[in-house]
């Protein structure tokens, strides 16, 4: 029974010298630190905001899809978008977006006096791609670049695929 007490207490002095090198010893020699969400949120970038700090011709070599949206006018009045081009830098990316399929989040109603957007192209990065920017078109030019004709932008994109 002396010898099972003694045990007892080996093993009990043992857990303790372990839990005490766990709570005051490990700590100084691997510092650990706490890691809250927000903080690695945070670290993350934004793919749109580093997008619109590129140069133009980088966004184009950067992109793997492209998306013309075209407006057509409702009975009142609404300017309704519809895709209706996609290009991809590769047959491996699926932006999940088909020509014809609507775009009811860049429909809006035209203000008078104001010129209308005849269209938009949005940009995509990555695989899977995300969104990272739109910029409309007047006259089938691509005013935010200058207005470079939109031809010669889907030209730009599919010679750098």
């Amino acid at each position: 029974m002396l010898k099972l007490f003694i045990k007892g207490l080996v093993f009990g002095a043992g857990v303790f010298v372990a839990m005490t090198c766990l709570t005051f010893v490990l700590p100084h020699v691997l510092p650990l630190r706490a890691v809250s969400i927000d903080n690695l949120v945070e670290s993350i970038p934004d793919p749109k905001e580093s997008w619109g700090e590129l140069p133009k011709e980088q966004q184009i070599r950067q992109a793997t899809a492209l998306l013309v949206v075209r407006y057509s006018v409702a009975e009142d009045g609404e300017m309704l978008a519809t895709v209706s081009q996609v290009h991809v830098d590769n047959p491996g990316i699926d932006v999940g977006i088909e020509v014809g399929d609507p775009m009811p989040t860049m429909n809006f109603y035209p203000r008078p006096n104001y010129s209308v957007q005849d269209g938009a192209v949005r940009f995509f990065t990555g695989n899977p791609p995300k969104d990272v920017g739109t910029y409309y078109l007047y006259n089938d030019t691509v005013s935010a670049y200058g207005n470079m004709p939109l031809d010669l932008l889907i030209r730009k994109f599919q010679d750098d695929a």
